[in-house]
């Protein structure tokens, strides 16, 4: 299926979706946005259109959503600044647009690295559209064996020689993932969810929660819009049986598990990367051996030893540096 007619309704290739006269509803954010949209519409109080994240928005992208928002009852939106990427899709700029009677509700884009601490998200300078080899996330001891001129076949005895983290490493890193988003919360006015980040879930990847996580951000969601548009109490979202972003998952720390208390969902494993796509698992050693070289593109390495120094310090790295 293309891409624009899996969008359909939003390119005005089909009827746009709307069911009876329930509250018009889109949810613009980044790939957590259409899970959310998901679990929504299960509440059977709202009808939704599914839209492209806004990350892949093009000009006239912004322009239909635009369009689109000053028809709507109900923004949800993970906060974007003004003139993301040169066009004006900003939360302010698109809640402008809202109708008087219209509500917007603002919800955080989660991040936990909690059971994944060497993971981060880093992207290339050059063209941030540019994911690494194999898997579209980093992994910290690799931007360091990478500072440090380890070669692509020495990988696996590299990772293998890195000291294990201590408690308060492990606690620190968590702990990280939940000021983050407290600060991001409270500066943004956003739905609260800091509470499950610290009960230490257990997410497909960092940026992937799981289908209990979105659950509960989701209904928060839902009550914060129906609390604002006086809708009737009791509205609940329905579990979709499966989980909504599980095609990818990452590799779990099991000290970070033991420290944190996690419960840890069916078909964990350490050491292993795990994919709906691939016919095996792929080992942390070759995904780091496949993302060394990516790691000395251009400008590369001092942007993820800035964005990540703060984790960097805290799980200790910073000693291997050269």
């Amino acid at each position: 299926m293309g891409r624009r007619q899996h969008y359909a309704g939003f390119y005005g290739l089909a009827p746009a979706p709307w069911a009876d006269e329930r509250p018009k509803t889109i949810v613009v954010g980044n790939c957590q946005a259409e899970s959310m949209r998901i679990l929504l519409e299960s509440s059977g109080w709202l009808t939704t259109m599914r839209i492209p994240p806004i990350f892949e928005w093009s000009a006239e992208d912004t322009a239909r959503a635009r369009a689109l928002i000053e028809g709507i009852d109900v923004l949800v939106i993970q906060p974007v600044h003004a003139d993301y990427r040169g066009m004006p899709c900003g939360t302010e700029q698109l809640e402008d647009l809202l109708r008087p009677q219209a509500v917007s509700v603002r919800i955080p884009s989660l991040r936990y690295n909690g059971l994944h601490p060497y993971h981060a998200i880093v992207r290339d300078p050059q063209d941030s559209s540019l994911d690494p080899p194999v898997v579209p996330y980093s992994d910290l001891r690799t931007i360091i064996a990478a500072a440090a001129g380890c070669d692509p076949a020495d990988a696996a005895d590299w990772l293998a020689g890195a000291p294990p983290l201590s408690p308060q490493a492990i606690t620190a890193a968590a702990e990280e993932s939940v000021s983050q988003l407290r600060r991001r919360q409270a500066a943004h006015g956003t739905v609260v969810m800091d509470d499950v980040l610290a009960a230490a879930p257990h997410w497909p990847t960092i940026n992937h929660p799981d289908t209990a996580t979105l659950m509960t951000l989701a209904q928060r969601t839902l009550d914060r819009a129906a609390a604002a548009t006086g809708a009737e109490a009791g509205l609940t979202v329905v579990h979709p049986g499966r989980e909504l972003l599980g095609g990818l998952e990452a590799p779990v720390l099991i000290d970070a598990a033991t420290v944190l208390a996690a419960q840890l969902r069916p078909g964990a494993r350490a050491e292993v990367w795990q994919s709906r796509d691939w016919d095996a698992p792929v080992s942390v050693a070759q995904v780091a051996a496949e993302q060394i070289v990516f790691c000395r593109r251009a400008g590369f390495l001092d942007a993820a030893l800035t964005r990540c120094r703060e984790r960097i310090e805290i799980l200790g790295l910073d000693a291997l540096l050269p």
